[in-house]
C-alpha cells in the first residue's frame, strides 16, 4: 500500500530542475497527442546549447533513457535526419521507442525536429527550441514538445505515467544540457 501511496504521490509533486530557473513548465494530453511546454533560463550562452543539441550522434549524453542517437542524412548545412531510441523500464515493464526525425536548424537560430511517422513509433509530433541570450552568458530555452504515440497507452494511469515520463525526460535533458555546456566543446 506505501508504495502505490508514495507512486501517486511522486505523480503529482511539483517538478524542479537543477537549472538556473524554470520559468513555466506544463504537460497535457488531449486525445492522445501530449505536450510539454518549459520555458527556462540555463546558466549556458545560446551558442553552446545549440551545439550541444545539434550534435545529433552525441544526444545519448541529454538523457539516460536514449540508448541510441545517430544523425542518418545532411541534407544542407540546415537540414539533418536523426534517428534516436529511447529505452525506459516502468517497474518490470520495459519499452523501447524508435524516433526519427527532420532537423532544422531555422534562420533565427530556433530548433524544430519533426517526427517522420512512417520510420517512428510515432504517428506524428515536433519539438521547437526557442534561444534567447541574456546577460551573464545565460539564455532563456522555451521547449515544445508535441508527439502521439503509435504504441498503446492504458487510459488514466497510462496517460499520467506518460506525462510525468515526458516532463521528466525534458527537465532532465535541460539539466544535461547546462551541466554539458559548462565544460565547452
Amino acid at each position: 500500500m506505501r508504495r502505490v501511496l508514495l507512486a501517486v504521490v511522486l505523480l503529482w509533486v511539483p517538478l524542479t530542475a537543477a537549472a538556473k530557473q524554470v520559468r513555466f513548465s506544463t504537460v497535457y494530453e488531449h486525445d492522445g497527442e501530449y505536450t510539454v511546454e518549459i520555458d527556462a533560463v540555463l546558466n549556458s550562452p545560446q551558442a553552446e546549447l545549440r551545439r550541444l543539441l545539434t550534435d545529433y550522434n552525441h544526444l545519448t549524453r541529454l538523457n539516460d533513457v536514449l540508448t541510441e542517437s545517430t544523425l542518418l542524412a545532411t541534407h544542407d548545412a540546415h537540414h539533418h535526419k536523426t534517428r534516436m531510441v529511447a529505452q525506459r523500464c516502468i517497474a518490470m515493464i520495459c519499452f523501447k521507442a524508435v524516433l526519427v526525425e527532420e532537423a532544422t536548424e531555422l534562420v533565427n537560430g530556433d530548433l524544430e525536429n519533426t517526427i517522420v511517422p512512417a520510420e517512428s513509433d510515432f504517428r506524428s509530433g515536433v519539438t521547437r527550441w526557442h534561444f534567447e541570450a541574456l546577460p551573464g552568458n545565460q539564455t532563456r530555452v522555451y521547449f515544445e514538445s508535441i508527439k502521439t504515440p503509435s504504441f498503446f497507452i492504458p487510459p488514466i494511469i497510462g496517460t499520467s505515467i506518460m506525462k510525468k515520463l515526458m516532463m521528466d525526460e525534458s527537465l532532465t535533458a535541460m539539466d544535461h544540457l547546462e551541466a554539458l555546456s559548462a565544460h565547452g566543446p
